[in-house]
């Protein structure tokens, strides 16, 4: 079972338009996805780095701080350090990009979806435009739900198919919702 936070029908009609304006919207998704992608690519660099030089850091801190020894490991260590900076200098700004565009895109209204009508495309929007759906597993014959409040349409999935039929549901507090079958 599942619970999104947008009216799967805005999404449905929204992969269905025109080829043009899906074409956009796709392009627009996949540029989001691809700074958000740079951004964790540059972190895991920098993460990195900043392990090696907490580590060489430490080394640094049992020599003699007089001796020539000292003095050349130390130059590396704060050209690496300088580098290191830069990196996450790159990595703040395609976050802070990223955020950027996110918000731009889900405050004009633009829903950013793929062309085809999937679970998988309906959950890549969502995240998108920053909100997440919510899933749980029935078991002997319940469901619960932990959902924020607002409105959330849920529906019974399997294998990543999309679900036939949605039900509209007012949370007017956060809380759990359990249904049965």
């Amino acid at each position: 079972m599942i619970a999104l936070p947008i009216d799967p029908a805005s999404l449905r009609s929204e992969t269905s338009s025109a080829t043009g304006n899906s074409r956009r919207r796709s392009d627009s998704l996949s540029r989001l996805v691809a700074l958000r992608d740079s951004a964790v690519l540059v972190d895991e660099r920098y993460q990195s780095e900043r392990d090696t030089l907490n580590r060489e850091s430490r080394a640094l801190d049992r020599l003699d701080r007089k001796s020539a020894d000292y003095a050349r490991r130390f130059d590396a260590f704060r050209r690496r350090a300088l580098a290191a900076e830069s990196l996450r200098v790159i990595r703040d700004r395609l976050r802070d990009r990223g955020a950027r565009y996110a918000t731009r895109l889900s405050g004009t209204g633009a829903l950013m979806v793929r062309e085809e009508n999937t679970l998988r495309s309906y959950v890549d929007t969502i995240a998108a435009l920053g909100r997440k759906m919510v899933a749980a597993q029935t078991r002997n014959d319940t469901v619960r739900l932990l959902l924020a409040d607002g409105t959330w349409w849920i529906g019974v999935t399997g294998g990543g198919a999309l679900p036939g039929r949605w039900t509209r549901v007012e949370m007017p507090h956060a809380g759990v919702i359990v249904l049965t079958q």
